[in-house]
């Protein structure tokens, strides 16, 4: 079989080759065997593209700092609009100016699901900690976070496997 022709990492082309498989169709098929965590990296890596993988922590990255620098007050709203602006130049750009009849990784199932979990911790922390909690409904209250993540604990919860590769959306607590 040819090498394919991709924008991602080239990494499991080997295999590929050897199972005669597109390379993206052998990178998912390696999934059911996924017994280590690098194995699972190796997955993402090559599911999403090596340097498609990097926006993950782009976009969590520049996040946590807007929750830092904009406080408690603001920080649901200007996550909100970074993520999911970053979020849709990341698809516009994958699709109208990158994927000229190749190959290209669809990373954007993974990063909807930061882009949720982004924007979903971000109002639990500003329910948490700036209103009061007669505002708050019963389930707002039971999933507000009182104190801000640290940074490890923040990605550990946006990338952690059980969520990065097909979801679903947990709450922050109930990651924790």
């Amino acid at each position: 079989m040819a090498t394919t022709s991709t924008t991602g990492s080239t990494l499991l082309q080997p295999l590929s080759n050897a199972v005669q498989l597109p390379i993206d169709q052998a990178a998912r098929h390696m999934i059911p065997g996924c017994l280590s965590p690098s194995v699972c990296l190796t997955y993402l890596a090559e599911s999403t593209g090596e340097k498609y993988a990097l926006h993950f922590l782009v976009q969590s990255g520049i996040s946590y700092c807007i929750m830092i620098i904009i406080g408690v007050e603001n920080m649901h709203n200007y996550c909100f609009v970074f993520a999911l602006g970053y979020l849709t130049v990341c698809q516009v750009t994958r699709v109208y100016i990158f994927d000229y009849g190749q190959y290209s990784a669809d990373f954007s199932g993974p990063m909807m699901i930061i882009t949720q979990k982004i924007t979903s911790l971000a109002c639990e922390i500003h329910d948490g900690m700036f209103r009061k909690d007669e505002e708050l409904t019963s389930s707002q209250r039971d999933l507000a976070v009182r104190r801000m993540p640290s940074l490890l604990e923040y990605l550990s919860y946006n990338c952690n496997f059980m969520g990065i590769l097909a979801g679903p959306l947990c709450s922050y607590k109930d990651y924790i």
